[in-house]
């Protein structure tokens, strides 16, 4: 049985900091937020949008994540509506995070100029939050495991950081929660490229619905659910900052689940113009430069899955990374947790 101590964390919404490299993952909140408990009351207004129905020159993605969904118009589907739903509705489940435990697989790949790996690592973590962070715990690297007195002492370390955060908690008064900058959880890779240089990219998908223009709505099926499919593409102009600045250059499709309203997937790719010479204009599956997927828990709460950003040999397009990474999140479970009563709840038996 893991352990893990910790009610609830002063955290409104995640970003997630993902080292690539060795580095702990890293979770810090942006806002305090009261606690809450099972899934968060949201609010969907009748006029974000009616069914929709698939747009001819959609075969390769109904090929891919399964038939088309049944045909209706997607004539009356308010796409600004629809966004700022899916902003909404994915920041009121992210603010429960905290009150998860997972499992995380990390894969990073170094790669040459062709795009081929030269180098691979991969580790297995255990996660606890604590105090708007999650801790790691490794379990193993390149599949060998730790020793277990080494495992077991990050496990009491980790409860001993989440027992004081708790008793740190109680002594704070937690104010209003807002939502001016709520988002979904953001992953952020950093590391050294070939050259030395620091480099630090964020793979977000809140700078993604903020600065970009959604079109051409059609239905499409995705892993047995309706999901609205939306493409888009950055604004002329926008300013981002370095770790983010590589989404005006981008286009790419977006995945919003008809009942809940929240991303279920997004892709990204470089926009033609800014493609590599011997890539394809458009974007084959295997192309995608950013992917952000997200699982729909017991409990009805969607968390991250899968988030992978691979730049497939081109230096220029994420700060000199040369790498594909890949974050891989299982085993999310519900969690309480007192001084006297130290317990992980399954959320498939505990909802």
């Amino acid at each position: 049985m893991l352990f893990a101590i910790f009610k609830r964390a002063l955290g409104s919404i995640v970003a997630l900091l993902l080292c690539a490299l060795i580095a702990p993952l890293n979770i810090s909140a942006r806002h305090p937020a009261h606690a809450a408990s099972g899934v968060p009351e949201i609010n969907l207004p009748d006029s974000a949008f009616n069914a929709a129905q698939p747009t001819p020159h959609r075969q390769e993605n109904q090929a891919r994540h399964g038939e088309a969904a049944t045909t209706t118009s997607v004539d009356e589907i308010d796409v600004s509506a629809l966004v700022r739903d899916a902003q909404r509705n994915g920041a009121a489940m992210h603010r429960q995070f905290l009150d998860y435990t997972y499992t995380l697989r990390k894969t990073r790949r170094t790669l040459d100029e062709r795009g081929k790996s030269d180098e691979q690592e991969v580790q297995e973590f255990e996660a606890y939050p604590v105090r708007g962070e999650h801790v790691l715990i490794q379990l193993n690297s390149n599949g060998i495991k730790l020793p277990p007195w080494r495992i077991d002492f990050d496990r009491r370390r980790a409860g001993e950081h989440l027992m004081e955060a708790e008793r740190k908690a109680r002594e704070r008064a937690e104010g209003p929660a807002t939502d001016a900058d709520d988002g979904y959880a953001a992953a952020g890779i950093f590391g050294r490229t070939r050259q030395g240089k620091r480099a630090y990219v964020a793979i977000d998908p809140t700078t993604f619905l903020h600065n970009c223009d959604f079109s051409t709505p059609h239905i499409e099926k995705l892993n047995d659910r309706d999901a609205i499919v939306l493409d888009f593409h950055a604004r002329p102009g926008i300013s981002l900052p370095p770790s983010r600045a590589f989404i005006s250059k981008f286009v790419g499709q977006i995945w919003i689940d008809v009942e809940d309203k929240v991303i279920a997937r997004l892709e990204a790719w470089p926009a033609p113009e800014f493609a590599r010479k011997e890539s394809a204009p458009s974007r084959p599956v295997q192309q995608a430069r950013v992917v952000y997927q997200q699982m729909k828990l017991p409990t009805g709460i969607w968390f991250p899955s899968l988030i992978r950003m691979n730049a497939n040999g081109d230096e220029s397009i994420f700060d000199g990374l040369n790498w594909d990474v890949e974050f891989e999140f299982s085993d999310y479970k519900h969690f309480t947790a007192t001084s006297e009563d130290t317990k992980i709840n399954d959320s498939k038996k505990h909802p």
